[in-house]
């Protein structure tokens, strides 16, 4: 049903696009190529004015030929309020010398450049070289068909008026013509241009502060990535953006692959981060989780912002080390075009993205669809199963099995805009969906059957933003989300526990969980940069029990060891999350915000600010029945999903008994304090404290029945961190950008799982770290730029919680201590490029891995390379370094058609990601990828 009403919708969107492009101008005017700094030859201006006009009539344009002597008449002559282009220009012909043409491109209805081509001969631009003359001698009307070719591709950029401030630096500005002839650029285009390549190093961010600021000003450490820089390097997850960020590091728990920041290690949950979409909180209701892999794509991204550091003072729970902003893309990006791109490559991958939208009188739309497959990455490996044989010396020697990685996804999202009276309004559509293997499998046996696995998130955004006065502004947002799950989880193989289970263990699991989100939002800005911002938030969080919930093992039943149901049946089990069974889950925040605006004679600005957050959880004391008489019936008939062949005997004093109502609740308050500095035009430094916090989530707190949750209601604590940051912001030149932050964080009551449980979660430690991270920006031309940057943590303490974790007071565990990456891209006229570099350091285990301490000393109880012992140890003693490097070449017909060639780990070098604790197998990364990618614009 859901595909069937993407396709009508996209079959609408596609009749809406041909009739609005169908009403766009297509009428260019072409005037004279004048000769510059030499005589007059006809016969190359006729030559260039034909060339134009045939090419632009074979594209479907209207042309006409305007000859006067000079583009002020011409552009008086169609002055009107109508934007047509209007293409006019210079050529240099010297003896002995390849001809020189000069472009410039007109809005007629304001009469100014708005975009702009050169065509030098590279002798003009190399000195003191010689080169042959039978190398660098071109014919004129090689020249002129080169010309041509780019100039088009300006012009339709250009074709509403787009002004492309880049290429008027490059071509008008800062170039010679541009400085003898005097073209009709208005100051502020002057300006515009002469900041533009500086703007592309120092970008604009809005999630720091909520009001757009240059990344350079706002009190946090941000990077802005574009959708360009998202299609050049081949990007398919925001994943593969933040591995080649200073600060982050890859890592893996369980089937996800996570996101390490900053020395702490990030298990599967990957819920320390903010995920925004267009300003809009998108984590898992259950989870709490950032889908930083592939399950959200990045077809639907204009620009993605990341903040480094806790963000909780502006955006509250989860967003501990950091806040990632998705902007997506709009109507009027699209112009009634339909973009395909096509991706298939190694491990049966395929990867398909189509998106369109449009502008119209009262409403813009943006839809996309992305799908995603691959059979992933399947190798043999050991599991904690203990399978194995003793060979002759008594020694256990286990088996490898393979594992399962089949992963596939798809995401369907449509943007609606209101536009006219209706600006300021926006509903937003997605659906996302996953299927997915365990892998090592749920509880680190690798499954012997395959398993189902498929998660769905439906969820409804609407905001309406508006100006009330010329300072003052509002907003609203509410957000509906709903999580699906259809489970058949394959948590032991025949035989397992010493034969304990002949058929092995296997639950299903068919249930959901919904959650409502709303803010209002009011923003003061007052004369001078300054302004006040302030806020409510509210979430209320409902799981009314499961549609389905069965398995052949006694899972409720831990008191006789959760045995296997008699005769090899099944048997229905009770609520997943039992505890909160129709009892919502109520959250609330205020905050505020105040930016002093650049003060002391413009040399810096204070950004003060603090939120306020309050959880209430009501529960049931499922594990003390008749512990308070005023209590509820343990399972009523709701609970139990029967069938007609079901056998349950209501009064069983088990059904009947009463549990106690409890409650509890968890509040926090974070503040932040930026001092942002300007000693110079080219120098910001930045001093920056603030805090954060995590409580826990559902499926942290709340598992009942079930092998794939526990529970710790009563126990589990929230994170709390608190960082300080140093850091400088410096422009070498317009080319050249170096940041470099020096922080330190004590993160403490670090929630991961714990080795003393099935899927139990605990707080396992406190760290507290120090680190570096630098980074060089760099941009060589209009088409080429990169990066690099390198980032060291150092342990400086911590404090253990769980005594089954051993202590590592002064060394950086589980995670790199250090990373590095390169990159850079570029394109011509017909090709593009990219290469990026990454190197993980060496990761370091803790005494715990090697096998089990003794609680109260925190030493192995025995030492696992002694032969004598009756083990062996199955990984290495720390996690090797390694290099990652990915490549892509592209051609590109136009710039409506390309198609690349993209290798991930070209090297196909062998990387390792640790398991954290005693377990006899670390993760294996992808080896090396091959893709083809095709891109289409129509």
């Amino acid at each position: 049903m859901t595909k069937k009403l993407f396709l009508i919708a996209l079959n609408l969107s596609i009749v809406f696009s041909i009739e609005i492009f169908s009403q766009e101008s297509r009428s260019i005017f072409i005037g004279r190529f004048q000769p510059y700094q030499g005589e007059s030859k006809v016969d190359i201006e006729n030559k260039i004015q034909k060339e134009l006009s045939s090419q632009l009539e074979s594209k479907g344009y209207k042309v006409t030929l305007m000859n006067s002597n000079s583009e002020t008449d011409d552009l008086a002559k169609l002055k009107s309020p109508v934007t047509n282009i209007y293409i006019a220009g210079y050529y240099k012909k010297v003896k002995d010398q390849n001809l020189s043409i000069y472009g410039q491109i007109y809005d007629t209805s304001t009469g100014k450049v708005i975009n702009a081509y050169n065509l030098i001969p590279t002798s003009f631009l190399i000195e003191g070289i010689q080169l042959p003359e039978d190398e660098m001698r071109e014919e004129d009307s090689q020249v002129i068909e080169k010309f041509v070719k780019s100039i088009l591709l300006d012009a339709r950029y250009s074709q509403e008026g787009k002004i492309n401030d880049e290429k008027i630096e490059e071509y008008i500005v800062q170039s010679n013509i541009g400085k003898d002839k005097k073209f009709p650029l208005t100051q502020r285009d002057k300006d515009k241009a002469l900041d533009s390549v500086f703007d592309l190093l120092n970008q604009t961010t809005i999630s720091s502060t909520k009001i757009a600021k240059s990344t350079r000003e706002v009190p946090n450490i941000v990077s802005v990535v574009q959708e360009k820089d998202i299609t050049s390097y081949g990007y398919i997850s925001i994943n593969d953006i933040l591995y080649q960020m200073p600060g982050f590091s890859a890592s893996q728990d369980y089937d996800r692959r996570t996101v390490s920041s900053r020395g702490t290690f990030e298990s599967w949950n990957n819920n320390h981060f903010m995920l925004l979409i267009d300003g809009v909180q998108f984590n898992d209701n259950q989870y709490g989780t950032a889908y930083t892999w592939e399950i959200t794509p990045l077809a639907m991204v204009k620009s993605l912002e990341v903040i480094r550091g806790p963000g909780s003072a502006l955006y509250g729970s989860n967003a501990t080390n950091g806040v990632i902003s998705l902007n997506t893309l709009s109507g009027k990006d699209m112009k009634g075009k339909i973009q395909t791109r096509l991706r298939s490559g190694s491990q049966g991958t395929q990867i398909m993205d189509i998106s369109t939208g449009n502008t119209g009188k009262l409403v813009s739309h943006f839809l996309s669809y992305s799908s995603y497959q691959t059979e992933g990455n399947n190798y043999k490996s050991y599991d904690a199963s203990g399978r194995g044989w003793t060979d002759g010396n008594g020694l256990t020697l286990y088996e490898k099995f393979k594992t399962s990685d089949t992963r596939k996804n798809d995401y369907i999202f449509l943007k609606l805009e209101g536009e006219d009276f209706l600006e300021g309004f926006s509903i937003q559509y997605h659906r996302q969906r996953w299927n997915y293997q365990t892998g090592m499998g749920w509880l680190f046996r690798i499954p012997d059957i395959k398993e189902q696995q498929q998660e769905e998130r439906n969820i409804v955004s609407m905001k309406y933003s508006k100006n009330i006065t010329s300072k003052l502004s509002h907003e609203y947002v509410v957000r509906y989300q709903k999580h699906d799950i259809d489970w058949l989880t394959r948590y032991a193989e025949n035989g397992s526990y010493e034969d304990f289970y002949p058929g092995g263990v296997f639950e299903y699991l068919k249930t959901s969980t919904h959650d409502i989100f709303g803010r209002a939002q009011f923003t003061y800005q007052f004369d001078g940069g300054a302004s006040f911002l302030t806020g409510i938030e509210a979430n209320r969080f409902l799981y009314s029990g499961d549609k389905e919930h069965w398995s052949n093992a006694e899972l409720s039943d831990s008191a006789n060891g959760f045995p296997p149901v008699a005769n090899g049946g099944t048997r229905q089990l009770g609520p997943w999350y039992e505890w909160i069974k129709d009892k919502p889950i109520r959250k609330g925040g205020v905050f505020a915000q105040l930016v002093s605006g650049k003060i002391l004679n413009k040399l810096m600005e204070v950004t003060l600010g603090v939120r306020r957050d309050v959880t209430y959880q009501n529960f049931r004391g499922i594990d003390k029945p008749f512990s308070d008489m005023n209590g509820v019936l343990r399972y009523s008939r709701s609970d139990l999903v029967l069938s007609s062949d079901d056998n349950v005997v209501f009064d069983d004093p088990l059904l009947t008994q009463l549990i106690p109502n409890e409650k509890r609740s968890f509040s926090s308050t974070n503040p932040r304090l930026g001092l942002v500095f300007f000693p110079t035009p080219n120098l910001t430094i930045k001093t920056m404290a603030g805090t954060a916090f995590r409580e826990p989530v559902p499926s942290e707190q709340f598992g009942a029945n079930t092998w794939s949750l526990a529970s710790n209601p009563r126990g589990l604590q929230p994170e709390k961190i608190k960082t300080y940051e140093l850091a400088v912001d410096y422009f070498f030149n317009k080319f050249i950008n170096i940041r470099i932050n020096g922080f330190q964080t004590l993160f403490e009551n670090m929630v991961a799982y714990t080795s003393s449980g099935i899927n139990a979660y605990a707080n396992i430690y406190s760290l507290k770290t120090n680190g570096v991270e630098s980074e060089l920006l760099f941009y060589i031309n209009k088409d080429t730029k990169g990066f690099v940057n390198y980032s060291q943590n150092h342990r400086l303490d911590e404090k253990i919680l769980d005594k089954n974790v051993s202590l590592s007071k002064n060394q950086v565990t589980w995670v790199p201590s250090q990373n590095a990456n390169f990159g850079i891209r570029g394109e011509t006229s017909l090709f593009q490029y990219s290469t990026a570099l990454t190197y993980q350091g060496l990761v370091r285990r803790r005494t715990s891995d090697y096998g089990a301490i003794d609680t109260n000393t925190g030493i192995l109880k025995e030492f696992p390379y002694i032969e004598s012992t009756g083990t062996v140890y199955y990984r290495t003693k720390e996690v090797a370094e390694y290099y990652n490097l990915n490549l892509r070449l592209g051609y590109k017909w136009d710039e409506d058609k390309t198609i690349n060639l993209f290798i991930s780990n070209a090297l196909n070098s062998t990387q390792v990601l640790t398991k954290s604790n005693y377990y006899t197998f670390d993760y294996l990364r992808e080896p090396r990828k091959i893709y083809l990618d095709l891109t289409l614009r129509l």
